[in-house]
């Protein structure tokens, strides 16, 4: 029955709960750790899957909220590289972030692929496309912390983002990457710091 189900979860996550600590405790002591939320509907209400991820262990869980106290009550003890996308929490809760390159790139192409897209468009994922790819390229050859590689990627990243856009789409995407801008390239600095939290 329902409530038998019900019964066994509550008696399962109990006793889960141990090894939930001790694997938040990995997280919060770890260099660099993958986080993303999700939502997902219970009976009707929305709640938030919420992942932290290393290379070692990953807790999930789902909470009633998307917001920094989320962050708070699991990884207060976060001192190390936050690998996110651009949900605002994240950069209210966490001191370094690697923003995801990946819904960067992803979000640029989509736009470069609409039926009526602008040269625009399809030019500057070319040149995030081929910075990302230069940036990766060079990590494996001189990897982190790299400070030359940082700051020349920097100088290509500001001016491609400093040009004068007048397809209004590209303007808004170019906004949202200037305010990333810095935190795109903290994989150059960290060890152990993917690009991408996919």
């Amino acid at each position: 029955s329902p409530a038998t189900v019900l019964n066994a979860l509550k008696i399962t996550a109990e006793k889960l709960e141990p090894l939930e600590r001790e694997v938040e405790e990995k997280i919060n002591g770890s260099k660099a750790a993958n986080f993303d939320e999700t939502s997902i509907s219970v009976n009707g209400i929305t709640r938030w899957i919420w992942v932290a991820a290393t290379t070692l262990c990953a807790l999930v869980v789902v909470e009633k909220s998307r917001g920094a106290d989320v962050l708070k009550k699991h990884f207060s003890g976060f001192k190390g590289v936050a690998i996110v996308d651009g949900w605002r929490s994240y950069y209210v809760f966490f001191s370094i972030i690697q923003r995801c390159w990946a819904h960067i790139l992803r979000e640029i192409e989509t736009m470069s692929l609409k039926k009526k897209s602008s040269e625009e468009a399809k030019q500057l994922h070319s040149e995030l496309k081929n910075l990302y790819g230069r940036i990766n390229f060079e990590l494996r050859e001189h990897p982190p912390p790299n400070e030359e590689l940082h700051d020349r990627s920097l100088v290509e990243l500001e001016r491609i983002i400093s040009r004068q856009y007048t397809d209004p789409d590209v303007r808004k995407f170019v906004e949202k990457v200037k305010v990333a801008s810095n935190s795109l390239l903290t994989v150059t600095l960290y060890p152990g710091v993917e690009p991408t939290n996919n």
